[in-house]
């Protein structure tokens, strides 16, 4: 009957080809189906993580190895990437430090000329 009503709406005497069924896996997804992301904020949150560290760190390796050669360097992958943020990460927080006893001082400085400006 699916023959039948294909062959009316192509207008031919020719049936039109059908595609083979997908092969049955044993996932439950089709072979070309990507894989699931992280749900929750947290899982998505160390997924990042991970990739930005990863990707530092095969940054850093292929660096080094243009310098000096390493045995093993996709060992070196993942320690060198953390490393290397949580370097950044502390002079960042450094930066910030600063810029807050920056602007304490300053609001500090304000408040005492406020102080003097309205003592007469």
């Amino acid at each position: 009957m699916f023959d039948k009503v294909l062959l009316a709406l192509n207008n031919s005497d020719k049936p039109v080809a059908s595609f083979p069924a997908l092969p049955p896996t044993t996932s439950g997804t089709s072979p070309g189906t990507p894989p699931v992301p992280p749900e929750g904020f947290v899982d998505q949150l160390l997924a990042f993580i991970y990739t930005s560290a990863h990707w530092l760190g095969g940054l850093i390796v292929q660096l080094l190895e243009q310098i000096i050669p390493l045995q093993g360097p996709e060992k070196l992958i993942d320690p060198i990437g953390y490393l290397a943020l949580l370097t950044i990460f502390l002079i960042v927080a450094e930066v910030a430090k600063k810029i807050t006893w920056l602007v304490v001082l300053v609001g500090w400085v304000l408040i005492v000329a406020r102080v003097f400006m309205e003592a007469k």
